[in-house]
């Protein structure tokens, strides 16, 4: 099975990595530049290929901010300042800093912060986290992680949620087989009263900048594929629904002697 996005008005951008269009968004063109990253066609999740990020030789790929589609997540003019990233994550080791897998994020001399979504090192531990920009981007908060240490060489389904109305945040994680690793993380960040910033720092997959450059203990050092952009929450049934590849999929027909009709699972594009 496969998942449909297309039916989900919230589903802003999806990067399949695919062989030759690696840096291409296949729902709404918000197509970004690849800075050398490659395809592998021998280790994915879906359709063909994954993007390979090594982070010895700086590979990621990036979009201006001012190259954003209005209505997109986190853009310096988004008024909503949520939504949710999720990504399928296969980390070949574990730096000093993360893994980071998409960020929005530019810090030091540009103090432009957003949120960076991350596989972050804890003493050796490769936790599930994110970094929250505030107080006009010139501060950060790093949520507390996910509990469950992940494995390097194994592929992992995550989705990151934040919600600005309430300050709210989840990071869910799944196996190959769609099935819940550890116990969801959810939880409440602290930031300031004006929450989340979002600023004019660049969109990026594969790292976050540092003074407009990529940061070296930051950079992504494994294989990503069919990440996701969405500008809305996600739900943990929903992050499932992805996992397993079932997202946005009308069923019609019978199983034994059950008759399905026409249900949708994982589309609220359809189901709204």
């Amino acid at each position: 099975m496969a998942n449909n996005f297309t039916s989900d008005s919230n589903a802003k951008a999806l990067y399949s990595l695919e062989s030759g269009a690696l840096g291409t968004d296949s729902l709404n063109a918000t197509n970004m530049t690849n800075s050398g990253v490659t395809a592998n066609t021998s280790e994915f999740r879906e359709k063909a290929a994954s993007g390979s990020f090594v982070a010895a030789s700086t590979q990621y790929m990036f979009l201006a901010n001012s190259s954003l589609p209005a209505g997109f997540p986190f853009k310096s003019d988004d008024s909503v300042k949520s939504g949710s990233i999720s990504a399928w994550v296969y980390m070949n080791s574990l730096p000093s800093g993360a893994n980071v897998i998409w960020s929005k994020y530019n810090s030091v001399t540009a103090e432009e912060r957003s949120i960076s979504v991350q596989v972050r090192n804890y003493s050796g531990s490769a936790k599930a986290t994110m970094a929250l920009g505030y107080a006009s981007g010139t501060a950060v908060e790093v949520v507390p992680e996910h509990a469950t240490a992940l494995s390097l060489t194994t592929w992992y389904h995550i989705t990151w949620t934040y919600n600005n109305t309430d300050k709210s945040y989840g990071i869910y994680i799944r196996d190959v087989n769609g099935n819940t690793v550890g116990v969801d993380k959810t939880g409440t960040a602290t930031l300031d009263v004006n929450k989340l910033s979002v600023t004019t720092g660049p969109m990026t997959v594969g790292c976050f900048y540092v003074s407009g450059a990529p940061f070296a203990n930051y950079i992504m050092n494994g294989l990503i594929d069919e990440l996701v952009v969405f500008n809305d929450i996600l739900t943990a049934a929903e992050s499932t629904q992805i996992a397993k590849g079932i997202y946005g999929i009308k069923y019609s027909g019978y199983i034994g002697d059950l008759k399905l009709g026409h249900n949708v699972l994982g589309s609220r594009g359809l189901s709204k």
